[in-house]
């Protein structure tokens, strides 16, 4: 009995103890486990082909007090979020940059910056996701941030992206330098941790020793492999999803996905996706997002089984509309110029079973857009 319970008070060893890893990789996987990792290795490297913004989070522990507080305003939040943009707490404000004087702008990117959340992303004025010169002093606002937390100058260069803010998605820091000590950016600043760009200085190959760039070898005993995934279209292109003649997805959507609604695809009837290519899934909160495309299916489910159908799927000119029409959604510097079709707008999904003609899908289901 004593065995085991002085057992159980040591801390448990984790893989990456007392090892000299490599991590290879610093989009969101990257961000997230490096500090975790450079907190336990003997010595952890680094490798990095392209920087990307990495915002904090400011996490914070949630007390029963916050969580009663929260679940009291339930009603009037589910109300809000289906206002915002992409379903988060945050908004765009209405303002562009341009209307504010240099000291308000700066007050509000700091502001921002120790907020919590999406903040720094979601709640900027829309112009900074729009606008290249807006973009560009605000993404120079977090670089400095970048420099202030990254001890060697040339690391800290290394470390800061040269494409706008936002361009690609914002890796976010859970807790951050505000929270555990263990911000990324601070990782850097570590004695054992080292920094590899390797854009101009490729991985050749994997060798017993560890990894091997053009220049060297960089020797490991553990690769952490923290290299993405394919967003969208990876799940379902690995299922065997079959269509009219057998056609598999994945080879329907070899030169690039198109969908109706982000729903469904000509070709594949009774198929019905959430959070694949097209839909807003993946460009928001997914959670919300998902709810009023999921109550629609359901409401055509219900349509087409009261009125005998076998077999539900989208015309191929309205798919290719909506998948153009997806295509041009974009914001300028006066605000959203044009916007993705709602539900409500798009009621081209056919019957194929007999010449009766299409579903009119919306007579009876009247939700809004996802």
């Amino acid at each position: 009995m004593r065995i085991g319970a002085a057992r159980a008070s040591r801390p448990t060893p984790t893989l990456v103890a007392g090892k000299r890893v490599i991590v290879i990789g610093t989009g969101s996987t990257g961000v997230q486990i490096i500090p975790q990792v450079a907190k336990e290795a003997a010595h952890l490297t680094v490798l990095m082909r392209t920087p990307n913004w990495v915002v904090p989070l400011n996490n914070r522990v949630l007390d029963v007090h916050d969580m009663a507080s929260i679940r009291a305003g339930y009603p009037d939040l589910r109300k809000y979020l289906a206002t915002t943009f992409g379903g988060f707490l945050h908004n765009p404000g209405s303002r562009p940059t341009t209307t504010y004087a240099p000291g308000e702008l700066k007050e509000l990117y700091e502001t921002a910056w120790q907020g919590a959340g999406f903040t720094k992303y979601f709640g900027m004025p829309y112009d900074v996701l729009a606008d290249e010169t807006a973009n560009r002093h605000f993404a120079d606002s977090v670089a400095g941030k970048i420099r202030a937390r990254v001890n060697d100058p040339q690391v800290a260069e290394l470390l800061i992206p040269d494409h706008p803010f936002g361009a690609k998605p914002v890796d976010c820091e859970s807790a951050g330098y505000q929270g555990d000590g263990f911000g990324y950016y601070e990782v850097f600043n570590q004695d054992n941790v080292d920094l590899v760009r390797i854009s101009d200085n490729p991985i050749l190959e994997i060798v017993a020793e560890g990894v091997r760039p053009a220049d060297r070898v960089v020797e490991a005993d553990l690769i952490v492999y923290a290299t993405g995934f394919e967003a969208f279209v990876g799940s379902l292109n690995r299922i065997d999803i079959r269509g009219v003649g057998g056609m598999a997805l994945r080879d329907r959507w070899a030169d690039g996905p198109e969908t109706y609604l982000g729903i469904a695809v000509s070709g594949f009837p009774n198929l019905f996706m959430i959070g694949g290519p097209h839909g807003k899934g993946g460009h928001g909160n997914s959670t919300r997002c998902a709810e009023v495309p999921l109550q629609w299916i359901a409401d055509l489910a219900k349509k087409v089984a009261r009125q005998e159908y076998r077999r539900v799927e989208p015309d191929p000119a309205a798919e290719r509309d909506w998948t153009d029409n997806y295509a041009g959604f974009v914001l300028t510097e006066s605000g959203p110029e044009s916007r993705p079709k709602s539900l409500s707008e798009c009621s081209h999904l056919s019957e194929k079973r007999g010449p009766d003609g299409p579903i009119d899908v919306d007579s009876d289901a009247g939700h809004p857009s996802p």
